[in-house]
C-alpha cells in the first residue's frame, strides 16, 4: 500500500481522479529497473545503502512521488535481518571494553587488530557487523519476485487501494455471467471478513449491486478493516466488467471516487485454493468429530424476496441430504447483522444458522435486539473469533 502522502490524485468534474500511469512507457520501465536493481538480495545490501541508491535514483526523476511511491511497494515486499537472536549490545560492550583497555598501552595497528581478532576469535564473523541490530544495518535477506511491468501495474492498483483505506462506503455493480467467477469473488469477500449486502437485478439477470462499508464508518477495528477492504481491490478488478464508487474523506467533506473496468487495472491475483489456518483447522477438526455432516467443497447463493442474495461462510450437507448454511458476523459487522435480523420472516424459510462474534453480540444496542429474535435463540450462536465445532453441531442438528 501507499501512505498517504505518496497516493498521487487529482479532482476533476467533482471526482476524484488517481493519477494512474502507462507500464508500457519505456521511461517508467527503466525507473522501475533502477529501483529493482538495488534489492539484490545476492548483494546482502544494507538499509543504509539501499537508501542511499534510492536516494540517487528519486532524486534524478521529475516525479519524485512516483517514485517514491514504486520505492515503498518494492520494499514492502522485502524482508531484513532485524539482527536475529544475537545478543549485538552485549557483544558491542565486551569489545568497547577489551578495546579501551588495549588502548592504555602502545601498539600498532596491525598488533592491536591481531589482539582483538585473538580475543575474538569464536566471535570473528560478528566483527564487521557490530551494529546489526541497528535498523540501518539491517541486510537484505529476501525480497518478493517482482518485474518492472508487474511493479507500474501494481501501483496503479495500490493508488486505489490506499484511497479505499480512507473510505466511508463502496457501491459495486458487476455484470459479469460467469458463476464461478461470482463464487471466486464472494470467496475472497469471505477470506477477508468483508460482509456486503448483494442484490440481484431483476430486470438484468447478470447484473449484481454490492454495498459495502468503509472503514470510515466502522467504529473499531478501522485500521484494520480498511486494510482488508482495500486487500479486497484487486479480487474485482479482475471481474469482466465492474464498476466501483466510493466516498473518500477529505480536508472539507468528501469526494467521490469512480473507476471501472475501463482503467485497464490488471490484477494480480491468482485464483488458489489457499485456506486460511483457522479455517484449515476447522475443517479438520469437523470432519474428526461430525461424522453425520460434511462441509461442502462449493458454497453456493442464498436469495431473499427483493433479491438480496447472501453468500454464506461455510455449507454443510446432512447424512439425510439436507443443505444447511452458515454465515457468520465477526467483529466489524454490526450493521450487517442487525439489517438481517431485521428480515426474520424471511430467514426462518431459508436453511440458515447464524454465527455472532460475542464482541458485538455482548453490546447493548446488539443485544436487545438479536436476544428476543426467534430465528436467533433458535439458528444462532456466539464465538470468540471463531466458531467451536460442538456448537455449530448443535444448532446444525436443531435444523434436522
Amino acid at each position: 500500500m501507499l501512505t498517504k502522502d505518496l497516493i498521487r490524485a487529482r479532482t476533476a468534474k467533482g471526482e476524484l481522479k488517481p493519477s494512474f500511469i502507462d507500464p508500457s512507457k519505456s521511461h517508467l520501465r527503466a525507473i522501475a529497473e533502477e529501483l529493482l536493481a538495488l534489492y539484490n538480495v545476492e548483494m546482502g545490501a544494507s538499509r543504509t545503502e539501499i537508501d542511499e541508491g534510492v536516494m540517487g535514483i528519486v532524486n534524478s526523476n521529475r516525479d519524485i512521488k512516483l517514485a517514491k511511491g514504486l520505492n515503498k511497494l518494492i520494499a514492502d515486499r522485502c524482508e531484513f535481518s532485524h539482527g536475529g537472536d544475537y545478543d549485538h549490545r552485549a557483544f558491542r560492550a565486551e569489545l568497547f571494553a577489551e578495546s579501551a583497555r588495549l588502548l592504555k598501552t602502545p601498539h600498532k595497528f596491525s598488533e592491536y587488530a591481531g589482539s582483538i581478532a585473538m580475543t575474538f576469535s569464536e566471535h570473528s564473523n560478528r566483527l564487521g557487523d557490530i551494529y546489526g541490530d541497528h535498523p540501518e544495518c539491517e541486510l537484505l535477506t529476501a525480497m518478493k519476485p517482482i518485474t518492472a511491468e508487474q511493479l507500474l501495474h501494481r501501483y496503479n492498483v495500490a493508488l486505489v487501494q490506499s484511497l479505499l483505506i480512507q473510505c466511508r462506503s463502496v457501491e459495486i455493480t458487476l455484470i459479469e455471467p460467469d458463476t464461478a467467477k461470482l463464487r471466486r469473488l464472494f470467496s475472497y469477500l469471505k477470506f477477508f471478513r468483508l460482509l456486503a449486502d448483494v442484490k440481484f437485478n431483476p430486470a438484468r439477470p447478470y447484473r449484481l449491486d454490492l454495498t459495502i462499508a468503509g472503514p470510515g464508518s466502522v467504529l473499531e477495528n478501522v485500521n484494520k478493516y480498511g486494510l482488508q477492504l482495500a486487500s479486497f481491490f484487486p479480487a474485482l478488478i479482475a471481474m469482466k466488467t465492474w464498476q466501483l464508487s466510493a466516498q473518500i474523506p477529505q480536508e472539507r467533506g468528501s469526494i467521490p471516487l469512480v473507476i471501472d473496468q475501463e482503467s485497464n487495472l490488471v490484477s494480480h491475483y491468482r485464483f488458489s485454493t489457499y485456506l486460511p489456518p483457522e479455517i484449515k483447522a476447522f475443517h479438520t477438526e469437523f470432519a474428526l468429530k461430525c461424522s453425520d455432516w460434511q462441509i461442502e467443497d462449493q458454497v453456493n447463493f442464498l436469495t431473499l424476496g427483493d433479491g438480496t442474495v447472501i453468500f454464506p461462510d461455510f455449507q454443510f450437507r446432512h447424512e439425510s441430504g439436507k443443505l444447511v448454511s452458515l454465515e457468520l458476523f465477526h467483529r466489524w459487522h454490526e450493521s450487517p447483522l442487525l439489517a438481517r435480523i431485521s428480515r426474520e420472516s424471511e430467514l426462518t424459510k431459508l436453511p440458515l444458522i447464524i454465527g455472532v462474534d460475542r464482541s458485538i453480540a455482548r453490546k447493548p444496542h446488539i443485544a436487545e435486539t438479536i436476544d428476543p429474535s426467534l430465528f436467533y435463540q433458535t439458528r444462532g450462536f456466539q464465538f470468540n473469533d471463531f466458531p467451536a465445532i460442538s456448537v455449530v453441531k448443535k444448532v446444525l442438528d436443531g435444523m434436522i
